[in-house]
């Protein structure tokens, strides 16, 4: 025990005492003078996209007259749509912007009817745009669909009808009852 002793005392002894290393100045590339310029570019919304601009997709304004609901979305089977939008209110429009893939594919707009004056319940019915093309589904009657499978560019397909909300005779406009987890499926449509 004493030799252990010894031997760590003997150690502790022979230890230089701690020196602060020597920083060494050196040169860094790209250090000193300004940083190079940034040039800011202007903020555009998804709608404002310039032609021609090719993500795979095309930006698509949807949109439909407002009624009585408090809320709506676009929902399809097929991406982006398969997670539903959600659109916003603009005074007696609802609408909303999505990167649309060169594809067919139909979708419809869910909305949610209050079904209590304040608004507390809501009934989710999905309905389309009178004004866009239709076309049949076994689940739902009918649904719009968008249609740019033989587009060679955005500028090719006819977005138009999505987004116009000239009212329409309501007793054309189809409604059918989406129930309370609504979705879409690929009936009547090429997927995508």
């Amino acid at each position: 025990m004493k030799r252990g002793l010894l031997v760590v005392m003997a150690l502790v002894a022979s230890c230089a005492p701690f020196k602060e290393p020597s920083v060494q100045e050196r040169e860094v590339p790209g250090a000193g003078g300004d940083p190079p310029a940034y040039t800011a570019r202007p903020f555009l919304p998804d709608a404002a996209m310039p032609e021609p601009y090719d993500a795979g997709c095309c930006f698509v304004r949807f949109a439909r007259a407002a009624g009585d609901e408090l809320a709506a979305e676009l929902l399809g089977f097929s991406a982006p749509l398969s997670t539903p939008l959600r659109m916003t209110r603009d005074g007696g429009i609802w609408e909303a912007t999505a990167c649309m893939p060169r594809t067919n594919q139909s979708y419809g707009y869910r909305v949610f009817i209050p079904l209590t004056e304040d608004g507390g319940a809501l009934f989710p019915l999905v309905v389309t745009n009178p004004n866009a093309p239709q076309v049949p589904s076994s689940e739902y009657g009918v649904l719009n669909e968008f249609r740019a499978a033989d587009a060679g560019s955005c500028a090719d397909i006819a977005t138009a009808p999505h987004a116009d909300t000239t009212v329409v005779d309501a007793g054309a406009q189809p409604v059918v009852d989406a129930g309370s987890d609504a979705g879409l499926s690929d009936a009547g449509s090429d997927g995508g």
